[in-house]
C-alpha cells in the first residue's frame, strides 16, 4: 500500500478506537498515520495528514486538552487547504468552535461556526447546514440574542424538514421550546414541546421523549 493509503487505515483505526472511548490507543494510532505521512507532497497526502490531525484535534477537544487541540486544529487547515479539501475545513472549523466554546469564548466559537457553515453552503451540504445552524441557536442564546437565536432554530428546523431529518426536527422543536419557555412565552413553548415529543414517540427516540417530556413538564408547572 501506499503510504498516505496506510496512514488512512492507521487513521480509521484511531477514530474506531476513539468511538469506543479508548483515548489512548487512539493517539497512537493517529500518531502512527502522521509519521508514516511525514512531510505530505501531494494532493493525496494533503488531504491524508489533514484528515489524521482534524481527528487527533477532536480527540485532544473530548479530552479537555484545549491548547493542544487548537494548535492541532490550526495545523490540519494548512494541509485541508492545501489539498483544496473544503469539507475538511467546514469540519475543522466546526471543531474549532467546539474548542472555543469550551474555553467560553462565545464570540470567536461562533465566529468559527459561522465560517464552518459558509463552507457547508458552498458545498451544498443541507445537513451540515442545519446543525451548525443549531450550534449557532446556542451560541446566540449563551451571548444574550434571542431574537438571533431563535432564527437560526427556526431557520435549523426548515432544513430538517426537507431533507427528512427526523431526530433533527425533534431537536429543532426542544430548542425552540426551550427559547420560548426562557422567554415567558409558554403557549409556543407547549406548542414547540409537543411537536418534539410527537415526532420523538412515533419513532421510539427515548432521549428526546424524555427532553420534550421534561420540558412540558416545566411549561406546566410555570403556568
Amino acid at each position: 500500500l501506499s503510504g498516505h493509503l496506510r496512514a488512512g487505515l492507521y487513521r480509521r483505526m484511531g477514530k474506531t478506537a476513539q468511538q469506543m472511548g479508548s483515548f489512548e490507543l487512539s493517539h497512537q494510532y493517529y500518531e502512527a498515520a502522521i509519521k508514516i505521512l511525514g512531510e505530505p507532497d501531494t494532493f493525496e497526502t494533503n488531504a491524508e495528514m489533514s484528515r489524521a490531525l482534524n481527528g487527533l484535534a477532536y480527540l485532544l477537544l473530548q479530552q479537555g486538552q484545549l491548547e493542544e487541540a487548537r494548535k492541532t486544529c490550526q495545523e490540519s487547515m494548512v494541509f485541508a487547504r492545501r489539498a483544496g479539501d473544503v469539507a475538511g475545513l467546514a469540519a475543522l472549523e466546526n471543531v474549532m468552535g467546539g474548542i472555543y466554546y469550551q474555553q467560553r469564548a462565545w464570540s470567536q466559537a461562533a465566529h468559527h461556526t459561522r465560517r464552518a457553515m459558509a463552507l457547508r453552503e458552498q458545498m451544498g451540504y443541507t445537513w451540515g447546514v442545519a446543525s451548525t445552524l443549531s450550534n449557532l441557536g446556542i451560541l446566540a442564546v449563551l451571548e444574550g440574542e434571542w431574537h438571533q437565536a431563535k432564527s437560526f432554530f427556526e431557520r435549523s428546523l426548515v432544513l430538517r424538514k426537507e431533507i427528512g431529518d427526523i431526530e433533527g426536527v425533534a431537536l429543532a422543536h426542544n430548542n425552540l421550546g426551550t427559547l420560548n419557555r426562557e422567554q415567558g412565552d409558554l403557549d409556543d413553548a407547549e406548542k414547540h414541546f409537543l411537536e418534539s415529543l410527537n415526532v420523538a414517540r412515533l419513532f421510539n427516540m427515548g432521549f428526546h421523549i424524555a427532553n420534550s417530556t421534561i420540558g412540558l413538564a416545566q411549561v406546566s408547572w410555570l403556568k
